[in-house]
């Protein structure tokens, strides 16, 4: 559950999402704190593999997804919905989120609540996480995410490491940011290894087509650790496109 934002505002309780569907790196659906204005974001997205902690959630073709958010005074609240355009798959998630900038860093706390529809399944989500803003052209970002639901309803936990590198061009207008991420894995995505799970890399562009209007697309991979290989899968290359709107 990727965790990086090059945009100075807060975190979505979703940010893993662009991590499997575009990369949070510049924002998903990310609102800016203001101090007393309610605003709000849409982002459509699409990705040609679901990837989420080093492995497909599908067993061929990509995903669709759109998303809302409303924000206010640090906090956040919205809804995710993803549709995969080859196997019979979709999946709802509502979630909400505090967050706080202080001299230094930035910290957030959140919950979602995943419904996997055709499934029939659930789970829930609580995270907390910080990106250290005080250090030029680097940002450090850490993540805790425990979900209830997994290890058959004993709960388990994951965390993410992560780098990036911001690079603005023509004048800001085109941001491209290479990033570096190590997860661990604590009984979230696995039950049969605890440690290192994968390591991944990419980079993400951000373009500014109109005031509030901006196109994302990423090109990314995962490098299988012990704990994805012990699963039974392996390295993943999958590359994201989407459009961002903020009003």
């Amino acid at each position: 559950m990727v965790i990086i934002d090059l945009e100075r505002g807060f975190k979505l309780a979703v940010i893993y999402i662009w991590a499997m569907v575009g990369n949070t790196f510049c924002g998903s659906a990310q609102l800016a704190p203001t101090e007393n204005s309610v605003h709000y974001a849409v982002d459509l997205g699409w990705a040609s593999k679901y990837v989420s902690e080093g492995r497909d959630n599908l067993e061929d073709g990509g995903l669709g997804s759109v998303e809302a958010v409303a924000g206010h005074r640090g906090f956040e609240a919205g809804i995710w919905y993803a549709l995969a355009d080859t196997v019979a798959y979709d999946e709802l998630n509502l979630f909400i989120q505090y967050g706080v900038e202080l001299e230094f860093v930035e910290l957030y706390a959140g919950y979602t609540r995943l419904e996997f529809l055709k499934d029939d399944t659930y789970d829930n989500e609580f995270y907390v996480g910080m990106e250290l803003i005080c250090i030029p052209r680097l940002v450090p970002a850490l993540e805790y995410v425990h979900s209830t639901e997994a290890q058959g309803g004993d709960g388990g936990g994951f965390v993410e490491f992560s780098l990036s590198v911001p690079i603005e061009l023509l004048d800001g207008e085109l941001v491209l940011e290479p990033y570096v991420l190590e997860g661990f894995d604590f009984g979230y995505a696995s039950d049969n290894y605890d440690g290192f799970n994968n390591f991944q890399f990419g980079v993400v562009a951000c373009y500014a087509l109109l005031d509030g209007v901006t196109l994302k697309t990423s090109v990314n991979h995962s490098i299988a650790n012990q704990d994805v290989r012990k699963d039974g899968d392996g390295d993943l290359t999958w590359v994201t496109v989407g459009l961002g709107v903020e009003f």
